[in-house]
């Protein structure tokens, strides 16, 4: 299991992640689509496609455990990966595989 290395987690934020995050306006970071592309097998596909598949994936994140870090950051676990979204919830800043941890 991963170790959780905040110093402190808001309670509450899940349901402002959840009201604030729109998976078809978020802007992702060339580390996220890289990221997501790699742990994806989608390193061959178009960016178009890749965008696709974060989005899709993204909608789905206030299903998923969602804490926020005493820096701001939200972390979204969901479907085996671990999301970092930035606190007004606008930009994904990185993505990574539970099982590569």
């Amino acid at each position: 299991m991963r170790s959780r290395s905040r110093a402190a987690v808001r309670r509450g934020s899940d349901h402002r992640f959840a009201d604030a995050l729109d998976a078809s306006e978020l802007y992702l970071t060339v580390r996220v689509r890289q990221s997501f592309a790699k742990i994806s097998g989608m390193l061959e596909s178009s960016d178009e496609e890749v965008h696709a598949a974060i989005r899709s994936c993204a909608a789905q994140l206030p299903a998923g455990t969602v804490t926020q870090r005493a820096n701001g950051l939200f972390e979204a676990e969901h479907a085996e990966r671990l999301w970092l979204v930035t606190p007004d919830c606008r930009t994904v800043t990185g993505v990574k595989s539970l099982g590569k941890l």
